[in-house]
């Protein structure tokens, strides 16, 4: 007996590590007390497989802390607790004999005591993750997504009072109409009011889907834009013009569809059911009860494939954005690559990455058509057994033919929500993915409040022993430089490339800063120069700059909106 002990305790231990590798993507199990048990079983069954187990990350990462805090998040204990909760309570019912009943029920009161006064509550690691981000950006569109669901919430009680009357007539038509107190006349007007006021609530609710939608999108470009506006010199190193573009327009539009359509449908997915639920369980609880278990199976493959797919879709995005960074290189440096032969290799590349990108799409594509169509087995599953459920309740005569009727429409109304929610989800995920990279940029440094403004006369420069090396660099870009500028004069400087020009000239316009020497404009260190006044005076004119698109007061302006017109012709002038 004892040589079958050992092996018991490994095969338990192996059998609770793949349970709680399970609930990584499953999170009906929870993760922490089966690899708690696991840990247990190989301490008594192997020493060996005990001290892999301490040394593997999954262990230094899920368990090494509660094992020395005894500290878990409020989300890990509730669902700890609930699940250990469960089966102490299955096995309470199954218990033979009151005394086994009693000690169940004594450790149940100790396992309560210990999670809830034993164990410490820790704030979530991810406390500011990338949804609540989301919800922070939104700002006053949070009222317009209430109202949006509330007005879905009130369409979907027109609706059901519409149903409920129009079962009623038909009852009355086919059954005998006798015993009714409630004449006819009244049921018709019913259910042409709740009509009426559905297709109104409907129309409330998209317009405050819109106006949420409209103002989203105006209140993330200006934050892109006033971000960008407030940047640090240098800080958008590592971040692209293409990207750049992306993020403020195809990506703010998906964010916009996650504040727009997919959060207020969530909401409304959670209400709808419930309210569904006790419509129906007057009528009949035998198909209320089995369409409220079957609810949350769509939730729960939705956060499955949200797990499996959310890798996928950032590297969608990814290759997304890798893609618009090359062709906008490619169309920047289309006459150097002309001159020098090197098009066709530019061309084949592109080609590359366009078929890299075809294929991630493609791969995504494939992911959202099977979880749509398991969702769709999933809610069309559950409303037919609602429906199986009604007509044998009639068959049986446990209800009437009105009701029977309500209970088969509800049935099929129940998961409509859902559904749509699982063809939003995708939109969501692309909207969290697109987030990412928005708060990349929004989390840029910005440039430094403090600092001198420069006084308001014609600007010198002098520089004395000036040298700069670029961040990673090893060699210095400008070693030594000495040069005087006076204000008011045309000043060239000339040398072999790579001499230094360019990166003083940056040095100048304060895109570039740490220094050292001595590079001053007047009396004033340019390093201590407020950034904001040095660019109100200081414009860098590189050699690929251009026009936009309107007049030249209009390019004029965007630099120093609040200047006149004889500012500009003399600056112009100059």
């Amino acid at each position: 007996m004892k040589k079958l002990v050992k092996p018991f305790f490994i095969l338990l231990g192996l059998l609770s590590l793949a349970a709680g590798t399970l609930g990584i993507f499953l999170p009906v199990l929870p993760t922490t007390p089966l690899y708690l048990l696991a840990a247990f079983c190989f301490a008594r069954g192997s020493d060996r497989l005990h001290r892999w187990f301490l040394g593997t990350k999954l262990y230094k990462r899920r368990l090494e802390r509660f094992v020395k805090t005894r500290s878990m998040t409020l989300k890990s204990k509730l669902t700890t607790c609930a699940t250990v909760s469960a089966v102490m309570g299955l096995s309470f019912y199954m218990a033979p004999i009151w005394h086994a009943r009693a000690l169940i029920a004594a450790v149940f009161v100790f396992h309560l005591y210990y999670f809830f006064f034993r164990i410490k509550t820790i704030p979530p690691e991810r406390a500011a993750g990338t949804v609540r981000r989301i919800l922070s950006l939104a700002g006053g569109a949070r009222v317009k997504v209430f109202l949006a669901v509330l007005f879905r919430w009130l369409g979907l009680l027109c609706g059901v009072a519409f149903m409920l009357a129009l079962c009623e007539l038909i009852g009355r038509v086919l059954q005998s109409g006798g015993g009714r107190d409630v004449p006819a006349a009244v049921i018709l007007t019913v259910a042409a009011v709740a009509a009426a006021a559905r297709a109104v609530f409907s129309a409330l609710g998209n317009r405050a889907s819109f106006a949420a939608s409209a103002g989203i999108k105006g209140a993330l470009r200006e934050k892109i834009w006033e971000k960008l506006s407030a940047l640090a010199p240098g800080a958008t190193e590592g971040i692209s013009a293409a990207e750049t573009l992306q993020v403020a327009t195809e990506g703010v539009d998906q964010m916009d569809a996650y504040f727009s359509a997919y959060l207020p449908q969530l909401f409304y997915s959670v209400a709808a059911p419930a309210t569904l639920f006790f419509v129906i369980l007057p009528i009949d609880p035998r198909p209320a009860a089995a369409l409220l278990a079957c609810a949350p199976i769509i939730p729960l493959l939705l956060v499955l494939i949200k797990r499996m797919a959310g890798r996928a879709m950032d590297r969608q995005w990814g290759s997304y954005v890798s893609l618009g960074d090359r062709f906008l290189e490619n169309l920047q440096g289309l006459t150097t690559l002309k001159i020098y032969g090197a098009d066709a290799l530019r061309q084949e590349e592109t080609a590359r990455e366009s078929e890299a990108f075809r294929r991630s799409t493609m791969r995504v594509l494939r992911m959202q058509l099977a979880s749509v169509l398991v969702m769709d087995l999933a809610a069309f599953g559950g409303a037919a057994l609602g429906v199986s459920m009604a007509v044998s309740s009639y068959r049986a005569g446990r209800a009437e033919l009105s009701g029977a009727l309500a209970v088969v429409l509800l049935s099929a109304e129940y998961f409509v929500p859902l559904r749509q929610l699982g063809s939003l989800f995708h939109t969501s995920m692309n909207g969290i993915s697109a987030s990412r990279r928005a708060f990349k940029i929004l989390d840029l440094p910005a440039a430094p409040e403090g600092g001198i403004d420069i006084p308001d006369a014609p600007l010198g420069a002098r520089a004395e022993s000036v040298s700069f090396t670029y961040p990673g660099g090893e060699k210095e870009a400008l070693s030594g430089a000495a040069v005087d500028i006076p204000p008011g004069r045309l000043t060239a400087l000339t040398g072999v490339s790579g001499s230094g020009k360019s990166t003083l000239a940056a040095l100048l316009s304060g895109r570039l800063r740490g220094y050292s020497g001595s590079l001053k404009t007047g009396e004033t260190e340019l390093r201590d120069i407020r950034p904001g006044s040095l660019k109100s005076r200081v414009t860098e004119i590189t050699h690929d700059a251009y026009v936009f698109q309107g007049s030249i007061r209009d390019n004029l302006l965007m630099g120093r909106p609040e200047a006149e017109d004889g500012e500009m012709r003399s600056a112009l002038e100059s």
